[in-house]
């Protein structure tokens, strides 16, 4: 009878606790995100290399709980819908000139797979932060990680990025090297 009882009582208990992992998978579904691998590099613009790790797409409730340093830079914040779109884009950057560039004034800016540039003078139809942008010299043969953060009422379709790298300069009175689209090879 004990032993009956144990393996009924046992049984119960894994059948909760399946019943609970399809509802915590079914809650992280709700979140509206998604998290893409992409482990893959640019070709070298000046002396910049863009190497890109993973993106993450999501929908956002425009809740202030909600924003990141993106949105709170964003000079459009006030025309975000009740739901907007987020997408992070995860990178190292690597210096592999013989001179440092100051990210101060080297600007870049992301382009999505439809052509659209998502750049810190965007809109609530496509605004791009840049973690790195105002970040001081990127000394050679030295890398940052960062993030790109672009914010859209629309939805935002990346597999691969391109950046649209600025003239890259020392200082902000001398340029190193011109600009140029670094981007995945095919």
């Amino acid at each position: 009878m004990h032993k009956t009882f144990f393996i009924i009582a046992a049984t119960v208990a894994l059948l909760s606790l399946s019943v609970g992992t399809t509802a915590n998978a079914k809650n992280t579904k709700k979140k509206n995100f998604l998290v893409v691998k992409v482990n893959k590099s640019t070709n070298t613009v000046g002396a910049l290399k863009f190497s890109f790790s993973k993106i993450k797409n999501e929908k956002v409730k425009n809740k202030e709980v909600n924003y990141t340093d993106a949105e709170e830079n964003m000079d459009d914040q006030d025309n975000l819908k009740k739901e907007y779109y987020r997408t992070t884009v995860y990178y190292e950057l690597r210096n592999l000139g013989k001179e440092p560039v100051d990210l101060s004034y080297s600007l870049n800016s992301i382009i999505d797979d439809s052509g659209k540039d998502y750049s810190d003078d965007g809109s609530a139809s496509g605004y791009g932060f840049d973690t790195l942008a105002g970040e001081k010299k990127l000394q050679p043969k030295t890398s940052k990680t960062g993030r790109f953060i672009l914010i859209s009422n629309h939805k935002i379709t990346i597999t691969k990025p391109r950046i649209n790298v600025g003239d890259e300069y020392s200082d902000d009175e001398n340029e190193i090297a011109d600009g140029g689209i670094a981007a995945i090879a095919e």
